[in-house]
C-alpha cells in the first residue's frame, strides 16, 4: 500500500510541474522565430517574388524576409489579414495597383502560414 501512495504521489507531483511551460508558437508571431523564417521562405517568398520590387524596404509591408515582416502581417487569425484580404480591396476585384492579387488557392496558403505563425 505504501508503494502506491507513493507512485501516486509522485504522479501528482510531476504531473502539477508545468510552471514556467511556454507553448511555441500562441499568437506570438515572433515567438518561434527560425521556423517563421523557414515558413517565410519556403511558403511566402515564392508567392511574393512579384511584390518585392515594391515592397521592399521604402514601401510596407517590407517582403523582402520573415524578420523586416512587422508583426501586424504576422498576426492571425489569417483569413482576416491585410496580406490575405487586399486583392479584395483592389479594383477591379482581385488586383493590387494594376496587379494580379493572390488567387484564392494562394490566400489559403497565406492564411495558413500565419495561422501557424
Amino acid at each position: 500500500m505504501g508503494s502506491l501512495r507513493l507512485a501516486l504521489a509522485s504522479l501528482l507531483v510531476l504531473g502539477a510541474c508545468s510552471v514556467g511551460e511556454v507553448p511555441i508558437g500562441g499568437g506570438n508571431p515572433d515567438a518561434n522565430n527560425s521556423a517563421g523564417a523557414a515558413s517565410f521562405q519556403s511558403m511566402i517568398v515564392p508567392l511574393v517574388t512579384e511584390c518585392i520590387g515594391c515592397h521592399g524596404a521604402a514601401t510596407p509591408p517590407n517582403l523582402t524576409s520573415f524578420d523586416t515582416l512587422a508583426a501586424k502581417y504576422k498576426t492571425g487569425p489569417g483569413a482576416s489579414n491585410i496580406l490575405v484580404t487586399k486583392g479584395t480591396l483592389g479594383i477591379p476585384s482581385g488586383t493590387h495597383q494594376g496587379i494580379n492579387y493572390f488567387t484564392t488557392e494562394e490566400q489559403a496558403i497565406v492564411a495558413a502560414w500565419i495561422d501557424s505563425l
